[in-house]
């Protein structure tokens, strides 16, 4: 798993008020910074029989941000 940025007490910490996560957001192709339950349904994914044939990888969960 490769979350980009995700709401929690860091993020309270680094943008403290609603213009700063929005400012934070709009660096992302989504305009949005993932709740935790974003990150947790790549975890799922990755858990079910959906994902049998995926093997060695690293799952970007960022948001757009890693498009090249």
């Amino acid at each position: 798993m490769a979350p980009g940025p995700t709401y929690s007490e860091i993020m309270d910490r680094l943008a403290p008020d609603e213009e700063g996560l929005a400012r934070m957001a709009a660096r992302f192709p989504m305009n949005y910074i993932a709740h935790p339950d974003d990150v947790a349904r790549g975890v799922l994914f990755l858990l079910t029989d959906e994902s049998r044939w995926t093997t060695g990888i690293v799952l970007p969960i960022d948001g757009g941000a890693t498009i090249d």
